[in-house]
């Protein structure tokens, strides 16, 4: 009899690592649609080999399967133990989507799968916003504005976002976290989440948005950029003049003396310090980037106080100056900066009309107040286009036919449809929301641009695919000079560089610069093609081929079909009419 009760408790012992632990929270996501919501996350732990699945309704994108991976691999890492487990995810939300996409769950995933590994209970009235790097990083994300405002309206009282996040988000939320009354804070590790996240419900947690801190000093040497005839000189003019203007902006918000901003202006004070400096040691394009970015957050500063009146003047302005642009004549020599001028027009008017589709009332003061940015952001772009068009214009040389460009424009566009395709239709974030906007450039003509805005995604898509660790790429592309062919590649391919050696003297990761790298190589080889096509006309439809040109603008029959109704009516007539003369007879 005893040998059967032990037998029985063996079995029983056995038996228990197969029960499943189940962990589950709601994490905020941003629908096209539908603004932010919560989503509810479960996540649901089996014995087995160490596996990640996923369920599929909704349908998930690459991105969060990827980051599923990733969390689990980092959860195990943390918790010390093996790949004993597989790791069952499930996502629910209630806008309707047939689709999830996007890595900005990571984090809370990680801390889903911990809280199982660790047997610890989240706080019920915690969420958290953020991807996860292999390293246990939380990385930014976007819509944290939005993100927080669901999870304020959904009864949450903390939420957890990246520490890197964006400095005009960090702004938004200053002003409006206390009225929310959610404690924001700001975590760079996954290990920093947990320990708030496994903490006691009622022990009293401190917001840190505003505890902002100036950036670290890098210290670079001066770089070369070899690209002959690229008129960089006159970029790096352009960068200057950006950053001039912010340093007068910026005299112009501290006569405001707003002590609620004072972390922010020493942020932003950093902030063109090194847009200076990466100017002065040759990285153009890194320098007014920076500055570019730096004038959104001051704008902000010096009218935060945005009402719905100045808020609406101000997107009539911005639609002034995308109507009234003046595109010069494109030539040989000055297609790269029209080309350049196109792509920041086309997001003005896209990122503004996105705008003027919101759903907002005079009174709804806090969605005019994270829609500010986008109206921000339209306004710079539409700066920066002009600018360009004045130095294209100011270049000049001898016209060419941008419609020679259509067929190449059009095989760019047909393979990365075809490479979004491949990972079914997933959401890549900017570089999909610039390949929209390479199909709007291509139905104006824009067709420089168009291939521009392409190749970013295609980029993107194909950094992915990197076979080499990240190291040892960058080590290998950066280890000797390079002689550039296109301005644009050669300013991509100097940025990369600058973010490479950065993350290498401050510690971290240099994941975007591989795709910056993949972008400036396609560039470079594309500014080559563009130049022989202007030269050689002939040789277009050889080089839309080369790409696999497939695509074409959608067609609209609404006039045949108009036709063919009237047609249809007609003969409905005719026929009526003769039954009707033929009961009669």
């Amino acid at each position: 009899m005893g040998k059967i009760i032990k037998l029985i408790i063996a079995i029983l012992l056995l038996a228990l690592p197969l029960a499943a632990r189940v962990a589950s929270m709601s994490v905020p996501a941003v629908f096209t649609t539908a603004g932010a919501e919560l989503v509810w996350l479960e996540v649901e732990i089996r014995n087995g080999t160490g596996e990640v699945y996923v369920a599929t309704k909704p349908l998930v994108g690459i991105q969060t399967q990827d980051s599923a991976r990733t969390a689990f691999a980092v959860a195990r890492k943390i918790a010390g133990v093996g790949s004993d487990y597989d790791a069952l995810i499930r996502m629910r939300e209630s806008t309707g989507s047939n689709s999830v996409e996007g890595p900005s769950a990571g984090g809370a995933m990680t801390l889903l799968i911990l809280s199982v590994l660790e047997n610890k209970t989240i706080r019920n009235d915690l969420t958290m916003t953020g991807t996860i790097d292999k390293d246990g990083s939380v990385g930014p994300v976007g819509g944290v504005g939005e993100k927080t405002k669901a999870a304020a309206y959904e009864g949450m009282k903390v939420i957890l976002i990246p520490r890197n996040s964006d400095v005009f988000d960090k702004m938004v939320l200053s002003v409006l976290g206390k009225r929310w009354n959610i404690t924001i804070i700001e975590v760079s590790k996954i290990s920093e989440a947990a320990n708030l996240a496994f903490g006691p419900k009622n022990a009293t947690l401190k917001s840190n948005v505003i505890e902002v801190s100036p950036n670290p000093e890098v210290n670079l040497t001066a770089t070369e950029i070899n690209c002959s005839g690229c008129h960089i000189d006159e970029f790096r003019a352009l960068a200057n003049s950006i950053i001039n203007k912010n340093r007068a902006l910026l005299d112009d918000v501290k006569k405001q003396n707003r002590s609620e901003f004072s972390y922010f202006i020493k942020m932003i004070e950093s902030d063109i310090d090194e847009a200076d400096n990466a100017e002065k040691w040759n990285y153009p394009y890194t320098g007014a980037n920076s500055a570019f970015l730096t004038a959104i957050n001051l704008n902000f500063l010096k009218d935060s106080n945005v009402t719905y009146d100045s808020f609406r003047s101000r997107m009539v302005e911005v639609d002034n100056c995308v109507n009234n642009a003046k595109r010069p004549q494109m030539t040989s020599e000055n297609f790269e900066w029209v080309a350049g001028g196109d792509e920041r027009l086309t997001w003005s008017r896209k990122k503004l009309y996105e705008v003027f589709n919101q759903n907002y009332t005079s009174d709804d003061d806090e969605t005019i107040l994270l829609l500010y940015k986008n109206v921000l952001n339209a306004e710079s772009w539409c700066n920066v286009s002009n600018d360009m068009y004045s130095v294209a214009e100011r270049i000049g040389g001898t016209p060419v036919d941008e419609g020679s460009l259509r067929a190449f424009a059009a095989g760019r566009i047909a393979e990365a449809d075809s490479k979004i395709k491949t990972f079914g239709g997933a959401d890549f974030g900017d570089a999909t929301w610039r390949f929209e906007a390479a199909k709007e450039e291509f139905n104006k003509s824009s067709f420089a641009a168009a291939i521009f805005d392409s190749n970013y995604l295609i980029s993107t898509i194909s950094s992915l695919n990197v076979s080499q660790d990240a190291e040892s790429f960058l080590s290998t592309e950066f280890g000797s000079s390079r002689t550039w062919n296109g301005m644009w590649a050669a300013l991509y391919g100097n940025h990369a560089k600058y973010l490479y050696l950065k993350s290498k003297e401050l510690g971290g990761t240099a994941g975007s610069s591989i795709m910056l790298v993949e972008y400036a190589h396609l560039l470079d080889g594309d500014a080559v093609r563009m130049k022989e096509i202007f030269k050689n006309p002939a040789a277009a439809g050889q080089a839309g081929q080369a790409t696999g040109a497939t695509w074409q603008t959608p067609t609209s029959y609404e006039s045949e079909l108009a036709l063919l109704l009237v047609f249809c009516i007609i003969i409905a007539i005719f026929l009526n009419l003769v039954q009707f003369f033929k009961k009669d007879e």
